[in-house]
């Protein structure tokens, strides 16, 4: 009598079907769902310890220098011979320096670029800012610019004073500047009274700067 165990003469193995998973799909999706939830929020993490770290590298850059409306404390004087014989060009091609243009009153001293939004935006105030206080001498310094642009620019914004071309950014090391625009407000014997970075919003706040050289 045949085993019933083993296969009959000549017939082919019977090959058992694999089993179908007995757990449940739904269940498999919701751990998917889990795992994209914490992907999103470990990114959402990443990005904010980013930015904390940029803040912290750009505190760390200004240290305690920066006021609140972006006035510049200074951690050294700056070197106020240094900065009034930088050399500087005229937009007709001449030199020049800012010694020269001290005529016995304070001076606003405002170094910009024709690329520079912040500094296009303010042009207008500084000019009408000239225009409220005559006793204030009013300088611009195109900072590495194109002559052409820095030319063009002037005449678009309408500004009036004086300004002139600091090809290689040393009048920019002289003054200590960190970003772009940066305004001096010099005293009448050419001493540094304070320092901005960054645009002047308002007409007031304007004033309020030039109003400290008395």
């Amino acid at each position: 009598m045949a085993d019933p165990s083993e296969p009959e003469a000549g017939g082919a193995t019977t090959t058992a079907e694999p089993a179908e998973p007995t757990g449940d799909r739904s269940e498999t999706s919701g751990r998917r769902r889990t795992l994209d939830r914490r992907t999103i929020a470990i990114g959402a993490v990443l990005g904010i310890a980013a930015a904390l770290l940029t803040l912290l590298v750009a505190s760390a850059f200004l240290g305690d220098d920066a006021s609140s409306d972006g006035t510049m404390q200074l951690q050294e004087p700056i070197d106020t011979s240094a900065l009034l014989g930088t050399k500087l060009e005229t937009p007709d091609g001449g030199t020049t320096d800012l010694a020269s243009f001290q005529d016995g009153q304070p001076m606003l001293v405002n170094l910009w670029q024709s690329f520079c939004r912040p500094c296009v935006d303010e042009m207008p105030l500084l000019e009408q800012a000239r225009e409220d206080n005559p006793d204030v001498t009013f300088v611009g310094v195109a900072t590495q610019d194109q002559v052409a642009k820095a030319e063009k620019l002037a005449k678009q914004t309408g500004i009036t004073y004086p300004w002139a071309l600091d090809p290689d950014g040393t009048f920019f090391y002289e003054a200590q500047g960190v970003g772009m625009p940066t305004t001096l407000l010099l005293s009448a014997d050419g001493k540094v009274i304070d320092s901005k970075t960054g645009e002047f919003k308002s007409t007031d706040q304007l004033q309020a700067f030039l109003d400290q050289a008395g």
